[in-house]
């Protein structure tokens, strides 16, 4: 068998035990809580200053509010018969005895489902909340239970309901107030956490004068019979609070409690000025100033130790969050709109050489490189127009005088109960790295662009004569422009006569020579923006020229004819002796028309030249082929 599987028993074992062990607490705690109450502060026929059962059942319950509601049932029910116990035991009869018991689980189970949910140790107390649900069950169960039990106990004390009514609600209520507390601190063992503080010299010196002053000032106002000086407890009650929190607030009203009870009962303190009241009105007046003085400090105890522990909090964040600045790679830079108020992280020396010190000595705009000055200035505009997240590259100053490529987060506030931006805290991050890699890509991206459009420029353009290629050609004539521009368009063909013959006589060399020729001619004579000179292979050439009629193209043409007879290039194999061309010429008039229909005339208008004996135009338009030498 496993360890695992041999430590369950055991455990289940030792749950049971402290279980039973709570259930025994419970009970002894009740029995105990009355016979204290009727023995200390009153007696079974009399009312009690204090009453503590329901506060001491509640404050034990609380702990173990949590657990399932079957365990709950027990611990109130051993609260119950711990209490009927403690009340047979001071000789109270049965029957009141009972009531008292049932009361008291009554009080026990409304300040439970009051304060239950959220408050189970003293520490709890310390929050607003909870303080005031403390408060809510503090009244409302000592009403509800007083109200209810108001015609039997009077009937066994013999008093008046409404006398009853009030002091067992007070006594009740002041229990609660005193011993809920007290019973949770030193449940929680609380104490020690306060010995903890107490061990600071200063802290101990100066608790210690507070709690002096005020025990002093609580024995002389309820020994005095000379005045009203009840008000003499509250100024060293502030002081001691101010420095103890709730836990000195706890004690000081058990101390109030203690003197002005034990004072009252021997005949001394204010309650005795007014020597008309009976005895019941004094105890009413020591349970109301009790109630009232418990109900001052308690508040601001609790809320002073909510205060520090928020304040506490703030200090670890704002040590945490300084810790991370200063091990931050990035600048942190916080800033109003106008400058005046400044901060910057310790990594700004790291990224500029600048202490902080010396960078926040600096205007903030001048650690800006002035190529970049624009950016700045538009980035504090854009956050005074409501844009409140930003970012930004920008060139910043370093203290050598060089300038590194950084990119700020911008991000802007301002007081919460305004809406207009104050100012902006920005994220700053050295990406100079960055900024080098995306210069080296940039300029490969330039580089293959260039590339490509040279690769282009070669799968479009004839290597021999550097002129466009038939590709080239069609790519030009299908481009959008030369779409929109179809009017009037003059195609012309051309092709060298006999220059097989030249090649096989001259050789391939001199052949080339003469292409490269012809081809400076046929740039020389074309020169209008948008005209066109290809080879469309071998010794055939194409012009195209756009906005010209079959007058101007015939012109054109005749030039070329005219430029190449005129360089006379010998040609062995000619019948004329020098290299001639043959040229076809057609044009679209002013309509539209097919490209591919325009090369087919053209086309057959160089056929015709070839027919008739070349070193000619041939001309062919809608309805004609023309001829000329």
């Amino acid at each position: 068998m496993s360890q695992r599987a041999l430590s369950v028993p055991g455990e289940a074992a030792s749950g049971v035990r402290r279980r039973r062990l709570g259930l025994l607490i419970q009970f002894v705690a009740g029995a105990l809580s009355v016979v204290f109450a009727l023995r200390i502060f009153g007696q079974v026929d009399r009312f009690a200053v204090v009453w503590p059962v329901s506060a001491v059942c509640t404050a034990l319950l609380l702990p173990r509010w949590p657990l399932e509601w079957r365990s709950r049932f027990k611990f109130a029910a051993a609260s119950i018969v711990g209490v009927l116990t403690g009340g047979l035991a001071v000789a109270m009869p049965l029957w009141f005895a009972a009531i008292l018991a049932g009361l008291t689980g009554m009080d026990v189970a409304i300040s439970c489902l009051v304060m239950g949910s959220t408050i189970h140790c003293f520490d709890d107390l310390k929050r607003t909340p909870n303080l005031a649900r403390f408060g809510i069950a503090c009244v409302l169960a000592p009403a509800l239970t007083a109200a209810l039990g108001a015609v039997p106990v009077s009937g066994f004390l013999h008093e008046p309901v409404l006398r009853t009514l009030l002091m067992s609600m007070l006594g009740n209520s002041v229990g609660m107030t005193l011993l809920l507390p007290l019973v949770l601190f030193f449940h929680d063992a609380e104490y020690r956490n306060v010995a903890a503080n107490l061990k600071q010299k200063s802290v101990r010196r100066s608790a210690a004068a507070a709690t002096g002053i005020f025990l002093a000032a609580v024995v002389f106002t309820f020994t005095q019979n000379f005045g009203p000086f009840l008000f003499m407890v509250f100024p060293p009650l502030i002081f001691l609070v101010l420095l103890t929190g709730l836990e000195g607030a706890m004690f000081a009203s058990c101390w109030v409690t203690i003197v002005g009870w034990m004072a009252t009962i021997h005949g001394h303190g204010p309650v005795w000025l007014t020597r008309s009241a009976s005895a019941e009105q004094r105890l009413v007046v020591l349970q109301i100033f009790i109630w009232v003085f418990a109900a001052t400090a308690l508040p601001i105890g609790a809320m002073l130790d909510e205060r520090r522990r928020a304040e506490k909090k703030a200090d670890e964040a704002r040590s945490i969050y300084q810790k991370l600045l200063q091990n931050a790679d990035d600048m942190i830079v916080l800033s109003s709109l106008d400058g005046t108020e400044r901060y910057v992280s310790p990594a700004v020396q790291k990224l500029t050489g600048w202490t902080p010190d010396e960078y926040l000595a600096l205007d903030r705009l001048s650690t800006v490189h002035q190529e970049d000055m624009e950016i700045a200035t538009k980035m504090i505009a854009g956050l005074t127009q409501g844009q409140t997240e930003q970012t930004i590259r920008y060139r910043l100053m370093q203290k050598n005088g060089d300038a590194r490529w950084v990119q700020a987060a911008i991000r802007a506030y301002g007081h919460s109960a305004e809406s207009n931006v104050v100012g902006y805290v920005g994220t700053v991050r050295d990406i100079s790295v960055l900024k080098e890699k995306e210069e080296t890509w940039e300029r490969e991206r330039t580089r293959m662009a260039a590339e490509h459009r040279r690769m282009a420029d070669l799968a479009r353009t004839d290597p021999l004569t550097g002129l466009l290629n038939r590709r080239g050609l069609g790519d030009e004539l299908r481009a959008p422009q030369r779409r929109q521009s179809r009017k009037s368009l003059a195609f012309l063909m051309l092709d060298v006569d006999c220059f097989k013959k030249y090649n096989d006589a001259l050789g391939h060399q001199a052949g080339d020579e003469c292409l490269e020729k012809l081809a400076e001619i046929f740039k020389a004579r074309i020169t209008r923006h948008g005209d066109l000179v290809a080879r469309m292979g071998g010794e055939e050439f194409a012009i195209v020229l756009p906005g010209t009629d079959v007058k101007g193209a015939r012109k054109v043409a005749g030039d070329i004819l005219e430029a190449i007879r005129a360089e006379a290039i010998p040609h062995p194999d000619s019948s004329f002796g020098i290299i001639t061309v043959s040229i076809g010429v057609t044009c679209s008039g002013e309509s539209p028309v097919d490209l591919g229909a325009l090369i087919r005339d053209a086309d057959e208008a160089l056929y015709a030249s070839k027919k008739n004996g070349r070193n000619q135009i041939s001309v062919k338009e809608a309805a004609a082929m023309l001829m000329t030498a």
